[in-house]
């Protein structure tokens, strides 16, 4: 997040979840919770996937992969509706 400048993507109100990695490496699904609600949560994800290739740059600056994984966003319904479960 340190590394992106969209004001769309509000580093204290979103927060990566999960991340699942197949065992090739080559993809990778991160799921994002986003606070503020549904409006904030369609821009922080359009602002992501259109980050997409940066933020892929900076992954694979950090990780020592043969290849950087491609990054899918995803909201992750899973985590809200525990959230809403706690409540």
């Amino acid at each position: 997040m340190h590394g992106l400048s969209d004001p769309r993507i509000d580093p204290v109100r979103t927060s990566v979840t999960r991340v699942e990695v197949p065992t090739d490496l080559m993809t990778a699904k991160v799921y994002i919770s986003v606070m503020g609600g549904e409006a904030a949560e369609r821009l922080a994800l359009q602002a992501l996937k259109g980050a997409s290739g940066r933020i892929q740059e900076l992954v694979g600056r950090e990780v020592e992969l043969r290849h950087t994984p491609i990054l899918t966003f995803l909201l992750d319904v899973q985590f809200r509706k525990t959230i809403e479960i706690l409540a």
